[in-house]
């Protein structure tokens, strides 16, 4: 191609555009393997499915973003539930429910915002477009599907990326250590007096986690530390951390967030737990969590409001867990 572009350059004659030159143009690239490697490399997760849903492409980047291997996927139907895609109300959607299944039911390209389960466990936010394959008479052949991981997923690697070097993150989970996060809610504390910007904070606990430490031993409660503190980072926007405040608890700070607002920020990270699921020597762990909120207020020290928060958190797990109690104060 280079050198027909520099006999053009270089001759005097009027360029003619036909049929001739756009043939000598796309020659080689008439060949269906060089699409494919190029579907295959790239970044974006790509997959297809035939009209029985069974996975026939699975490229490089849809096995980084889910972990799970082309091998793994080739054959298997979506039908199955190992794609996992979650909607927003926390349905699981598979089968002619699932993207792709409706896009060839429908016969037209969807967009959405959903959540597909990682192979560790933990929900990805994802924005994909599912759209229907045709031949050339125009009949549906199956259905592809591209999808790429949301701003929190990637702020949350690149944040990994950087604080890990510095001695910031916890080894286990990748949360920030206790000590970063009092540092982080002492600026905000100060934010916050000077200038009113709210922010809420909300303590995290994994429902009977002691019972799993006793049946199963540490390492499993190591296994959903890691496979919870992902879906909660995951799950919060790129301005809101997570932190482990203790060996079972987690600190998530939302900032520009009242005390009013927390409850519904609460309440999506405890579904979003729900959508997650540890596994443990073949074992299938569902989780679920509690958690406390309250809001920075007047006259507030970094210790004051987490132990409000961690109050409230009690209070949650008193009455039976799974839920978000925010104190109004």
């Amino acid at each position: 191609m280079q050198e027909i572009i520099e006999l053009e350059m270089e001759s005097n004659l009027p360029i003619k555009r036909g049929n001739g030159c756009r043939k000598t143009l796309m020659k080689g690239f008439d060949e269906p393997e060089i699409y494919r490697s190029v579907l295959q490399a790239l970044t974006a997760g790509v997959f297809m499915v035939d009209r029985e849903l069974h996975v026939v492409f699975w490229n490089e980047g849809a096995e980084a973003i889910t972990g799970h291997l082309s091998q793994e996927m080739l054959g298997r139907q979506c039908s199955d539930h190992l794609l996992g895609h979650i909607d927003r109300e926390n349905n699981m959607l598979s089968g002619m429910a699932a993207p792709v299944g409706t896009a060839m039911r429908d016969g037209r390209a969807i967009e959405a915002q959903l959540s597909l389960r990682h192979k560790s466990g933990y929900p990805v936010l994802v924005r994909l477009r599912a759209m229907p394959i045709r031949d050339g008479s125009g009949r549906i052949l199956g259905a592809a599907e591209c999808f790429e991981q949301a701003g929190s997923s990637l702020h949350f690697d690149h944040r990994l990326s950087k604080l890990v070097e510095l001695g910031c993150t916890d080894p286990l989970t990748g949360a920030l250590t206790h000590e970063y996060t009092q540092t982080q809610i002492r600026e905000r504390i100060e934010t916050f007096m000077l200038h009113r910007v709210p922010f809420s904070v909300l303590a995290i606990k994994v429902d009977h986690i002691d019972d799993l430490r006793a049946r199963d031993g540490s390492g499993a409660v190591s296994t959903v530390m890691r496979v919870v503190a992902r879906t909660l980072a995951n799950s919060l926007r790129p301005t809101d951390l997570l932190g482990r405040w203790t060996e079972t608890e987690f600190l998530a700070v939302a900032m520009e967030c009242n005390v009013w607002e927390v409850m519904r920020v609460g309440d999506r990270l405890r579904r979003m737990v729900h959508c997650a699921e540890a596994t443990w020597w073949g074992d299938h762990i569902r989780l679920t969590a509690s958690m406390g909120g309250a809001g920075a207020k007047e006259g507030d020290g970094a210790e004051t409001i987490v132990e409000r928060a961690r109050a409230a958190l009690e209070e949650s797990i008193q009455q039976g867990g799974d839920r978000v109690i925010v104190h109004q104060d």
